[in-house]
């Protein structure tokens, strides 16, 4: 077995009726997020690795992002405020990632601080989308819906 060196992220998610999403299976969305999500491949969104699942859990490979999430890094700086540059860079990513999303027909549905990770304590703008567990396939229905 060669060695990679590479690091990656670990996540065990239960399947649990709380997290089934209207119109979803019995197994839930847990089941069919993960593996429509390792299609995704785009620099402002977390990389699936591979996801594995069994009746009660569904196990992730993740990316390994080091830097934390966005939600702690804007705590963290209570003394000094993201600059209007460096807020519109990271909104830029947001949004870019969002887009690309969007043409693939997903509704990421829980978007905010704690999804979106820094990949090093370095750099404080190249935010990736992560936490795609209520994300959801939007539809004609769907869309008509929302209009």
């Amino acid at each position: 077995m060669t060695q990679t060196r590479l690091l990656y992220s670990f996540w065990r998610l239960y399947r649990s009726s709380r997290h089934t999403v209207k119109g979803a299976d019995s197994r839930g969305d847990c089941r069919r997020c993960p593996r429509g999500h390792s299609a995704i491949d785009n620099e402002n969104i977390i990389k699936i690795i591979e996801a594995y699942e069994n009746e009660n859990y569904v196990y992730v490979v993740l990316e390994y992002i080091s830097g934390g999430d966005m939600y702690s890094r804007v705590r963290a700086k209570a003394e000094h405020v993201y600059t209007e540059k460096e807020t519109s860079a990271v909104v830029r990513r947001v949004l870019k990632g969002l887009e690309y999303l969007h043409s693939k027909n997903i509704m990421h549905r829980d978007l905010k601080l704690e999804n979106l990770l820094l990949p090093g304590t370095e750099n404080e703008t190249e935010a990736k989308i992560a936490d795609f567990v209520i994300a959801t396939y939007m539809t004609t229905d769907s869309m008509t819906y929302m209009m």
